[in-house]
């Protein structure tokens, strides 16, 4: 099983950089480093080698006859970074956060660009079809029991680190960990605790961080096919969840992205879509006062399945 969890200062791109601007046939092309904010969009670093075709054209768009020009009126159409390890691509409304020169100086000096957007994907290199979907989840803070789901007994995407070592045993030898069980479109599908779940919940509580994945939600895609209109993306995937979960844990939860896995766990798929980042702030978990502990599973479960939903 290869699925890692990752924060989102921890995940960068890395690669040869290609992009277009609105009017121009010529590709603009450089390196560049892709940083995701905790808001789970990125800031695309590009740097422009000195006296480079792309250089000139650069200069042309935004200092036509020598005068500088509103950044607004120029339009990116596409940008993309290719790394060793996969393609990141802008899918929606890249834009110009800023732009450096060196004027003055002896030698030629490289541009630098900083790139955003309002979504991107990165697809991995020789990936398999999806078969599951990963939504992390910010600053989920539950109380987890562990409770036997057997239907869950075969599901790839548990993590061994949850796993309690005392329930070990020659007749037990592989118990599931904590988990909030519930359906996702009538399959199987969980939430269970990050390696780091501790730590960051204290860090959370003691106010040293306002968010951090502390979770993740795993489910199978079925019959979705994850493709969406730009301007509708809970037209593939019920975002009101997150909502859901915020009314049964007692604070507020979100996400920075979602991952398309395949059978194995490896990622096949990152979207990055600006979700619902909330800072921390505790509040009342009205469920610890059911005695079932399978309660949040089963309200998750119920909403989904509810005509009304969303």
């Amino acid at each position: 099983m290869s699925m890692q969890i990752i924060q989102p200062e921890q995940l960068a791109y890395q690669g040869r950089f290609s992009g277009q601007i609105e009017g121009r046939e010529e590709i603009i092309t450089g390196q560049a480093s892709v940083v995701i904010g905790d808001d789970g969009l990125p800031d695309i670093d590009v740097t422009i080698a000195a006296n480079s075709t792309s250089y000139n054209v650069l200069d042309e768009v935004y200092q036509p006859n020598g005068m500088m020009i509103p950044t607004n009126r120029v339009k990116w159409i596409s940008a993309k970074v290719e790394s060793t390890i996969g393609v990141f691509e802008v899918k929606d409304r890249v834009f110009l956060q800023g732009r450096e020169i060196v004027v003055g100086s002896a030698i030629p000096q490289p541009q630098r660009l900083r790139l955003g957007a309002l979504r991107a994907e990165f697809e991995a290199k020789n990936a398999s079809s999806p078969h599951y979907w990963m939504l992390p989840l910010y600053n989920l803070i539950w109380n987890a029991s562990l409770l036997r789901y057997h239907e869950l007994d075969d599901h790839p995407l548990w993590l061994p680190h949850n796993v309690p070592h005392d329930v070990h045993s020659d007749l037990n030898p592989v118990s599931p960990p904590p988990v909030i069980a519930f359906r996702f479109d009538g399959e199987p599908a969980f939430i269970q605790c990050v390696k780091e779940y501790e730590d960051l919940k204290q860090q959370l509580q003691g106010g040293s961080r306002q968010r951090a994945i502390t979770s993740v939600m795993v489910g199978s895609i079925g019959q979705r096919t994850f493709d969406f209109e730009k301007s509708d993306p809970t037209s593939w995937f019920p975002m009101h969840l997150l909502s859901w979960l915020s009314l049964a844990v007692g604070c507020f939860v979100g996400a920075p992205w979602i991952d398309l896995l395949d059978e194995t766990g490896n990622l096949v798929r990152r979207i990055h879509l600006k979700f619902s980042q909330p800072a921390f702030q505790c509040g009342v978990n009205q469920f610890q006062r059911i005695w079932t502990s399978d309660a949040i599973g089963y309200l998750l479960t119920k909403a989904l399945d509810s005509p009304q939903f969303g």
